[in-house]
């Protein structure tokens, strides 16, 4: 513990200079009450018209340091970042008929880095100032109770997310959290005891329609697809299956691959207190120069229990463990799990860039984004609770393992995350949360690898 308050005071304060920050906070805090007060007077007007608006702005102060990458990266650490990044987003929906409507949503972020360079000596994140660039996030046709009240059908750029988004989520991962949609046709059918979704998507690298654009690399392939998620309600353990297809176009690099993956998701409850969360996936296909995927699989459990105390706070306790294979480097095959469209921090905010470059293999070189989860064995041990009506914590300890002996190391042991998030609902309109994390690396990094950490503010107004 001291070591971990000594590397935040090093970072927070001496490095980079805690005036410039408290004076950028306060500035953005009173812009946003400013707002706050505009927007909620004008939105009284909304109520009971065809058209209806609103938005969001959402502010966060980020700090990491010491982050380990992969071998595939030289076995370095991520260069120390403190910075803030301001999202603003405005959506507007029209009901044109009772069967039909379009929304469309704008966003910008603007990050500012305190610490002007980075520890090469170049200046991060330049294409993210200010202003930066706006582009549509959402922006689609809705034809709804089609076929008698059975489909719905969905044209245009939208978010799919469909299970715990281990497979299908984030269909931009080169911009954070910025966006994460994907450019698709979505068409859903529903039946008393089964829905059945089949989609496709076509993602580009670049968004062709951003304006002011900094031409932001969102993916580092033109990402094309499409599948069918089938959920099944009928029996007394809730069941979903998937089948979904990728292909990845790397412009012309060699790394075009074609990505089969297949999966099922099974979510059992034994009483009102136990339940669970069983999902399993496997993946073939082909990259360019005919390397194959073979036995690539993902394997991920969970058990909940909620806790006899303080049942006032709906205490829940629980056990996980999260598989994705690894590459062999004896076989010209890949068997490291690849991940579809699932690179968001999917168990950890810090642990999201360690594996960059961990979907880099002789193979394929393409996938230096955070992410990339491959290679990975994690059980884990968490507990959540409503502390009050308006605060609620969890707390996470996770052992991070890799499949595959292929760091720069001499293990397989990644390492102790440790994870934290206290999150505070003020009210309808206002929310935020703090996030502690604290990583101490195994044998499977460099021997002389310090503590990493990351830690986030964020305040978030919504209108």
């Amino acid at each position: 513990m001291k070591m971990m308050a000594k590397t935040w005071f090093r970072c927070s304060v001496t490095r980079y200079g805690v005036d410039y920050m408290n004076k950028t906070g306060m500035t953005l805090a009173a812009s946003m009450l400013a707002f706050s007060m505009t927007t909620t007077a004008l939105a009284e007007d909304k109520k009971g018209d065809p058209f209806t608006w609103g938005g969001d702005v959402r502010f966060r102060v980020v700090n990491m340091d010491e982050i380990p990458l992969s071998s595939q990266l030289g076995g370095t650490i991520l260069a120390p970042w403190l910075y803030h990044r301001t999202r603003s987003r405005l959506w507007g929906r029209y009901q044109m008929t009772d069967n039909t409507a379009f929304k469309a949503r704008v966003t910008n972020e603007f990050w500012d880095y305190f610490n002007d360079k980075d520890s090469s000596g170049a200046q991060p994140g330049v294409s993210k100032r200010f202003i930066s660039e706006f582009v549509f996030d959402e922006f689609y046709l809705d034809f709804t109770k089609l076929l008698g009240g059975k489909l719905d059908l969905r044209i245009g750029r939208q978010a799919l997310i469909y299970g715990t988004g281990k497979v299908i989520l984030e269909g931009t991962p080169g911009d954070g959290s910025r966006t994460i949609y994907h450019n698709a046709v979505r068409a859903s059918y529903k039946m008393p005891d089964y829905s059945v979704d089949l989609f496709a998507m076509a993602n580009n690298d670049e968004d062709d329609f951003a304006l002011h654009s900094k031409e932001r690399q969102l993916a580092g392939y033109d990402g094309r697809g499409g599948g069918i998620y089938i959920k099944n309600n009928k029996y007394s353990v809730k069941q979903e299956y998937y089948y979904v297809f990728k292909h990845e176009d790397t412009h012309g690099d060699g790394n075009d691959a074609d990505l089969h993956t297949v999966g099922a998701r099974f979510m059992p409850k034994f009483s009102d207190r136990l339940s669970a969360n069983i999902e399993l996936a496997t993946q073939w296909g082909e990259r360019q120069g005919g390397i194959d995927f073979s036995d690539a699989h993902l394997f991920d459990f969970t058990l909940k229990y909620k806790l006899p105390v303080a049942e006032s706070m709906k205490p829940v306790a629980d056990l996980s463990l999260y598989y994705l294979s690894g590459d062999d480097p004896n076989t010209t095959d890949e068997e490291g799990w690849h991940q579809v469209w699932g690179q968001w921090p999917q168990f950890s905010e810090l642990y999201v860039y360690s594996v960059i470059g961990d979907g880099v293999t002789a193979n394929n070189t393409s996938n230096n984004f955070p992410g990339n989860y491959s290679n990975i064995i994690t059980p884990s041990v968490g507990v959540s609770a409503q502390l009050t009506d308006k605060l609620a914590g969890k707390l996470r300890g996770h052992m991070i393992l890799a499949d595959t002996d292929d760091g720069p190391g001499t293990g397989k042991n990644r390492g102790a995350l440790l994870a934290s998030k206290l999150t505070y609902k003020m009210d309808k309109s206002w929310s935020g949360h703090m996030v502690y994390e604290f990583l101490n690396p195994g044998d499977y990094y460099a021997a002389d690898e310090d503590n990493a950490h990351f830690a986030r503010f964020e305040l978030n107004y919504r209108f």
